[in-house]
C-alpha cells in the first residue's frame, strides 16, 4: 500500500479588532542598513534611493562610511595630514540632505582608519588602529559639529566602527586590534562627538558575536546611548548575549544588522518571495523584546542581500516591509489562534482602519480562512494584498514588482470573511478601512469647473483611493507631502489625457489622480491621468 503525504487540512483563524494585546506594531523600530557604496562599478548614486525610502516608510538606516578602504565611496573623505587632517564633506553631504529631507534618520558607521591616519600603505591598513587617536578624536568633533551645527541634522547616531571582533579563517576581517585598542578607540571618539554635538547618540561596539569587546575594552565606564550586535538568522541568541554582558548598566540595545537568512544570492530565498514570509516571521519575534529599541535590516540596495537591486528594483522583502511599514495599523490585537500548523499571523487596528498580516511557513500551499470580527465602522472595504511567486516579488516574477490590490469587496456588517489558498512562504494581507475613512475631497469641497485644479490637489485616502502610482520614482522632481509621500509634477506639455470618466478607469502603467469636481453645481469625477 502506498501512502501520499497530504498537506494539513484547511485552517480557520479568527481575529477581533477591537481586542487588543501587545506588543504594538511600532513604526520606529525597523531600519534598514546600506552598506558602503563601492566608489566604481554600476552603483546607483546614493540620492537615487529617495522615493523608496518614502515609499517604504522608512525612518532610520544605518549607513557604514568606510573611510580608508580603498573600494569605498567616502574611502579619501578625510585627507590631510596625520597631524593635520582634512574632511572633503562634499562626498557625503548630498546624502545626507537627501535623509534629512526624507526625515530618516542616519545611523553612521563611524570608521575605519582614515587615510592618513595609516600606519602603512597597504590595501588592508583600513583595518588597523589610527596611528594618532589625538587626529581621530579630532575628526569625530568635526565630523558631529558639521552634520548638528552647519546642517542643522540633530540627534544624528553615531556608532564606532563595525564588527571589531569578527574573525574569518583565522584572520580579523574589520579591525586588527584588539579589546583594549578598540576601547581607546571608543573612548575618544565619543569625547570627540560630544564636544561636536551635544545632540548626537554614541554607542558600539557592533560586534559579529564577541561581547568582550564590550567587557574588556572599558566601554562599559564610558558614556553610551546605546550597545549595538549584529545577528544573522539567530536574534535571540545575541540579545541574550548582549543582555549578559551589559549586566546592570541600562542602555537600550541596537541590532545594526539583522537578516533572516545566513547566505545570500541574487536568486536565493532571501531575494524571492521566501523572504518576506521569513520577515514578518522575524518582526513578530523581534517586537517581544522592549529593550531591542532598533533593527536595521541587512541590506537595504544590494543585488545578492539587499531589499532592492543596484538597478533600483524591489524584491518581495521590500514589499512585506512596506506593508509593515505603511500599511498595518499600529495597535496590535488578539488573533485566535495567533499561529497553528505553520501558519502565523499579525494583526493590529486604529481608528478607522484595521489589518492582518497571514504567511505560510510550510513548504505547501495552505487553505486558509480568516474571521474579522468588529471591523472598523462597520461599512468599509476590505483590500487584499499578496506576495508570492506571482505577486510583488521581482526576482520570482519581474512583472509583478509592485504591491497592488490582489482582489477588493465591500463590507456593511462588523463581520466578515475570507477563505483561499496561500502559496508555500508567502504573505496574504488583509486591509480593512471605515467608510468614513475613505475618500474625501482635498481642500472638504469639490472644485469648481469651469476652473483650474492643480495637479497635486487630488483627493485625500491614499493608494487606490485618492490616486494611483505604478511606480516610486518621483519623475517629475519635485515634492508634495500628504498621504501620498511623493508626487510627480508635470508641464502641460507633459500630461496626457485629460479624461472625465463617471465611472472606473483601469490602467497598467502610469499614475491616477483622483478628484472631485463641480460641473455646473453636478458632482462628477475627474481623473487625471499621466501615461510615463
Amino acid at each position: 500500500m502506498i501512502f501520499a503525504l497530504l498537506p494539513a487540512c484547511a485552517q480557520t483563524f479568527s481575529v477581533a479588532f477591537s481586542t487588543f494585546s501587545g506588543p504594538n506594531c511600532v513604526k520606529n523600530k525597523f531600519g534598514v542598513y546600506q552598506t558602503p557604496f563601492m566608489g566604481t562599478g554600476s552603483y546607483p548614486p546614493l540620492t537615487s534611493m529617495a522615493p523608496f525610502l518614502a515609499d517604504a516608510g522608512i525612518h532610520d538606516l544605518r549607513y557604514e562610511i568606510a573611510w580608508g578602504k580603498p573600494d569605498a565611496f567616502a574611502f579619501d573623505q578625510i585627507g590631510g595630514t596625520e597631524n593635520s587632517p582634512t574632511i572633503d564633506f562634499t562626498r557625503l553631504d548630498p546624502f545626507v540632505h537627501m535623509l534629512q529631507t526624507n526625515g530618516v534618520a542616519p545611523l553612521f558607521a563611524t570608521g575605519y582608519d582614515p587615510v592618513p591616519l595609516k600606519t602603512c600603505s597597504d590595501w588592508s591598513s583600513w583595518q588597523a588602529v589610527p596611528d594618532n587617536l589625538t587626529s581621530w578624536e579630532w575628526i569625530a568633533r568635526q565630523y558631529a559639529n558639521h552634520y548638528s551645527s552647519s546642517l542643522g541634522f540633530k540627534g544624528i547616531c553615531y556608532e564606532i566602527w563595525n564588527e571589531p571582533d569578527l574573525s574569518l579563517n583565522g584572520s580579523k576581517v574589520f579591525f586588527t586590534g584588539n579589546q583594549s585598542d578598540y576601547g581607546n578607540i571608543y573612548a575618544c571618539a565619543i569625547t570627540g562627538i560630544n564636544a561636536g554635538a551635544s545632540d548626537a547618540r554614541v554607542g558600539g561596539p557592533a560586534i559579529a558575536h564577541d561581547t568582550s569587546y564590550l567587557t574588556q575594552s572599558g566601554m562599559l565606564s564610558q558614556p553610551m546611548d546605546f550597545a549595538s550586535i549584529h545577528a544573522y538568522a539567530n536574534a535571540p541568541g545575541q540579545i541574550s548575549a548582549m543582555q549578559n554582558a551589559l549586566g546592570s548598566k541600562s542602555v537600550p540595545i541596537y541590532m545594526t544588522e539583522y537578516a533572516s537568512y545566513t547566505s545570500f544570492s541574487s536568486t536565493g530565498p532571501n531575494s524571492t518571495h521566501a523572504a518576506a514570509a521569513a520577515f514578518f516571521e522575524d518582526v513578530k519575534t523581534l517586537l517581544n523584546y522592549s529593550n531591542l529599541k532598533k533593527v536595521y535590516w541587512a541590506q537595504w540596495i544590494d543585488d545578492d542581500a539587499g531589499m532592492i537591486t543596484y538597478s533600483l528594483h524591489k524584491k518581495a522583502i521590500y514589499n512585506a516591509y512596506k506593508i509593515y511599514q505603511t500599511l498595518l495599523p499600529t495597535n496590535r490585537v488578539t488573533v485566535i489562534p495567533d499561529n497553528s500548523s505553520g501558519i502565523d499571523t499579525l494583526a493590529a487596528a486604529d481608528s478607522g482602519i484595521a489589518g492582518i498580516v497571514v504567511w505560510n511557513n510550510n513548504t505547501f500551499s495552505s487553505s486558509v480562512t480568516i474571521n474579522l470580527n468588529n471591523l472598523p465602522g462597520g461599512v468599509g472595504i476590505l483590500r487584499l494584498y499578496r506576495i508570492d511567486s506571482q505577486n510583488a516579488s521581482y526576482i520570482d516574477n519581474a512583472r509583478s514588482e509592485n504591491l497592488s490590490v490582489n482582489s477588493q469587496w465591500s463590507y456593511s456588517t462588523p463581520t466578515n470573511s475570507w477563505t483561499g489558498t496561500i502559496p508555500a512562504q508567502s504573505v496574504v494581507f488583509i486591509l480593512a478601512q471605515a467608510a468614513a475613512g475613505l475618500e474625501s475631497h482635498y481642500g472638504r469641497t469639490p472644485w469648481a469647473i469651469p476652473g483650474t485644479i492643480q495637479n497635486e490637489n487630488y483627493d485625500n485616502g491614499g493608494e487606490g483611493i485618492g490616486y494611483h502610482d505604478s511606480d516610486p520614482a518621483n519623475l517629475g522632481g519635485q515634492l508634495t507631502m500628504k498621504d501620498l509621500p511623493y508626487f510627480e509634477v508635470w508641464t502641460s506639455t507633459d500630461l496626457k489625457n485629460w479624461v472625465m470618466i463617471p465611472g472606473t478607469l483601469a490602467l497598467t502603467n502610469g499614475q491616477i489622480l483622483f478628484q472631485d469636481t463641480n460641473v455646473a453645481n453636478q458632482p462628477a469625477r475627474f481623473y487625471q491621468l499621466i501615461k510615463h
